[in-house]
């Protein structure tokens, strides 16, 4: 690409960006429900599975659904418990990060208005 193909394609972006407090906020609010949601259902299948276990899982067989369980139900769902509390916990960050640039971007609109 030339370099004024190049200048013409950088110049004709549009973006705009919007400073919005209530979508990040409410995102970091869902996506710690999801946590939760996870947190719990996690907890309530690997109780299941221990009861389960417990009561006439102690044969080969039963090593055998234990082992396949384990692999196929309970780590995909540990797994994307930790995806859902790192990115819970990140949003939680950024909304305080973020709070003084919230501040002042409303200073600024109140002063334009």
């Amino acid at each position: 690409m030339a370099k004024n193909e190049l200048i013409s394609a950088v110049n004709s972006l549009n973006y705009n960006i919007v400073l919005d407090e209530e979508v990040l906020k409410k995102a970091s609010q869902d996506m710690d429900q999801l946590f939760k949601d996870i947190k719990a259902l996690l907890h309530e299948t690997l109780d299941v599975f221990n009861d389960f276990a417990i009561k006439g899982m102690n044969t080969p067989t039963g090593w055998k659904i234990n082992n396949l369980f384990l692999h196929s139900i309970y780590e995909p769902y540990a797994n994307l418990y930790y995806v859902a509390e790192h990115v819970s916990e990140n949003l939680r960050l950024a909304c305080s990060h973020f709070q003084p640039v919230f501040q002042e971007y409303k200073k600024l609109v109140d002063e334009l208005d």
